[in-house]
């Protein structure tokens, strides 16, 4: 992610997505709904999300409030819900509520969104107060304070964070003050970049000859239910 750009990026893609990214941020409620019958979002909502990653690296859409709705994964939906919720914590907007049906036969389910949605209403109406989530403002933070310092992010990103106050509150200890000491050497950075791609690649590979010996991908087993 090296670069100068000075100006917010336009997707180079020519479709409707500038007219939804310009939505975005006209609207004052933003919900997430996803069929996540796989544990993770369909294809078609991920691919969207992609798209609007850049608002993520500037969370610009503050101000916002909105809730995540994982549908048709059972018991794997949390997971699904959970990353909605997330991608919306990071573009700026509060998230009231992620959401997943969990039994595709709860009556229940149903009103728990009617609900949502009036305190969604409500959130607008009333300026809820939500306390950032802690997990994804730490996370946040030793990004940026690492990154913006070594070069490793798009300048314009650099830019609006500035502008916006977003480094006033740095994380100066633990494994952030351990890895800006280490990629003050550039020789050693290269090495633990080079150390962490072969250990990804190891991974991968191992993953393959697992699944060319067993058929089946991690440590999950199939199930059957016999009726």
């Amino acid at each position: 992610m090296l670069g100068d750009f000075k100006v917010e990026g336009i997707c180079v893609l020519k479709d409707d997505y500038e007219k939804i990214k310009k939505r975005l941020y006209e609207v004052e409620g933003i919900v997430y709904v996803g069929n996540c019958a796989s544990g993770a979002v369909d294809c078609h909502l991920k691919a969207f999300l992609d798209r609007t990653w850049g608002i993520a690296h500037r969370p610009s859409l503050k101000g916002k409030y909105g809730f995540a709705v994982a549908t048709g994964g059972g018991p794997l939906g949390k997971n699904a819900a959970w990353y909605l919720g997330a991608v919306l914590d990071k573009t700026g907007t509060k998230c009231i509520a992620s959401l997943t049906d969990g039994n595709a036969n709860d009556s229940n389910f149903a009103n728990t969104i009617s609900r949502t949605v009036e305190d969604l209403d409500q959130a607008i109406d009333e300026k809820w107060q939500i306390a950032d989530r802690f997990t994804t403002r730490s996370i946040t933070w030793t990004f940026r304070d690492l990154v913006a310092k070594n070069g490793m992010i798009l300048r314009a990103d650099y830019d609006f964070h500035k502008k916006n106050k977003m480094f006033d509150c740095l994380s100066t200890g633990g494994i952030a003050a351990i890895m800006r000491i280490l990629f003050k050497s550039k020789k050693l950075g290269d090495k633990l970049l080079s150390f962490k791609g072969n250990q990804i690649t190891k991974e991968r590979e191992k993953r393959l000859e697992n699944f060319l010996k067993t058929g089946t991908l991690g440590k999950g087993k199939n199930i059957t239910e016999n009726k």
